[in-house]
């Protein structure tokens, strides 16, 4: 959130998962080495267990590619993409 007010731009959910996913893209090129390859990366990022990426914990590992269990639903309004209000349930 520091980075986008230093910019100047307001906080999103989508700017959020584009900062994750950023985040865990230079955290796997570094962990991966001087010499990445498919292979290494694939290894680094399966060691992202418990990851903290400043309270969002990222919990990649061989068995669980999901780094995060969270999934906002969209839909396009005006050209826009915003999240899915969730309709009141019926009693």
């Amino acid at each position: 959130q520091k980075a986008m007010d230093a910019i100047g731009e307001k906080w999103d959910p989508y700017s959020l998962q584009s900062y994750i996913d950023t985040a865990l893209l230079v955290e796997g090129l570094r962990r991966a080495g001087l010499e990445p390859t498919r292979e290494k990366f694939r290894q680094a990022l399966e060691s992202l267990t418990g990851f903290d990426l400043g309270g969002i914990k990222i919990h990649y590992s061989p068995t669980n590619h999901s780094a995060i269990q969270y999934v906002m639903m969209t839909q396009i309004e005006d050209g826009k993409l915003v999240p899915v209000k969730k309709k009141p349930s019926k009693k």
